[in-house]
């Protein structure tokens, strides 16, 4: 049985996971990258990751949490 179905993207996806990604400079600099690279199909999807209240962590870190936003295809409705 599979807990997190496979999401399978039109285009090549690099994910980063941070707590708000959708501010973070990379979104920039990614598509940069990528021309130099020459792989200009590549597209960069943020997983915005709760942040760990002070003092109390989950035993996983947060694993689960982002395991299922990328089985989900993370951005996605």
């Amino acid at each position: 049985m599979n807990d997190y179905p496979i999401i399978h993207k039109e285009v090549p996806t690099f994910y980063f996971v941070g707590v708000t990604t959708g501010k973070s400079s990379i979104n920039k600099v990614f598509p940069l990258w990528m021309e130099v690279l020459g792989r200009p199909e590549v597209v960069l999807e943020g997983i915005d990751h709760k942040k760990p209240t002070i003092g109390r962590l989950s035993g996983d870190g947060g694993a689960d949490q982002i395991r299922h936003q990328f089985a989900r295809g993370a951005g996605d409705p």
